[in-house]
């Protein structure tokens, strides 16, 4: 009688034994009819339990695809081994991708030549050509534009007037917080300084003509009309 019982329970340990071994492998198991992707579920907190049509269920560790895939253009998942570079590719995602990149466009190099005789019409601009010695970045543009630096993007030559300007000493800056009538910042004044300049024949040159800017001048101030509101 206890050798029969014993027999009996070695059998059940058996038949426990196959059952989970049998549920493990149906568990794992892979159709062939089905297009099955397992893909680690540890860091993709971007992957929800739905994507698409496709349903996703974890087991474990992954997550198994439990519907069939249609023939024509299956989404593929590439795993590379770290879960940062998860990558879902489809018809759309690549174009999505595009779209998140804009076009860098190579910046112009303007040469020391094109600077320093820019430098120089910049000089004669403020010295000769204008009624007022104290100019702004946008009408010292505007002269250029209309001349040597014609052949460049705008962008550029802001760059190079605002390079010019503040780097050299013999440009002198007043530096501006008032508000216009439209509530707008007015813009800063630049204006020559003959005695900072070093190139003595071209400080020679336009020291003469070029216009006194009187101290006090030199304040930040802002005039305009504007009628009283009945």
């Amino acid at each position: 009688m206890k050798q029969t019982l014993e027999y009996s329970k070695e059998n059940k340990l058996d038949d426990i034994n196959k059952t989970n071994k049998k549920h493990k492998r149906q568990r794992n198991k892979v159709s062939f009819g089905t297009s099955c992707t397992l893909v680690p579920t540890s860091s993709h907190p971007n992957l929800s339990s739905n994507i698409g049509s496709y349903t996703f269920t974890e087991k474990h560790d992954y997550y198994k695809v439990s519907e069939d895939l249609p023939p024509s253009s299956p989404p593929q998942i590439d795993d590379y081994g770290n879960d940062e570079y998860l990558n879902v590719n489809d018809s759309t995602s690549d174009e999505m991708l595009y779209k998140e990149f804009d076009v860098v466009e190579k910046e112009e190099i303007v040469d020391t030549d094109t600077i320093e005789s820019a430098t120089n019409c910049i000089i004669e601009y403020m010295a000769i050509t204008c009624r007022n010695a104290k100019q702004t970045i946008e009408s010292i543009k505007k002269y250029l534009m209309e001349g040597i630096l014609g052949s460049y993007d705008d962008r550029v030559v802001t760059r190079v007037v605002e390079g010019i300007l503040e780097s050299e000493r013999f440009f002198g800056k007043l530096k501006r917080s008032k508000l216009d009538a439209n509530n707008k910042k007015v813009p800063d004044l630049y204006y020559y300084i003959p005695q900072n300049d070093s190139n003595m024949s071209r400080m020679l040159m336009y020291a003469p003509h070029a216009k006194r800017v009187r101290q006090c001048t030199l304040i930040d101030a802002q005039y305009y009309f504007k009628p009283i509101a009945k």
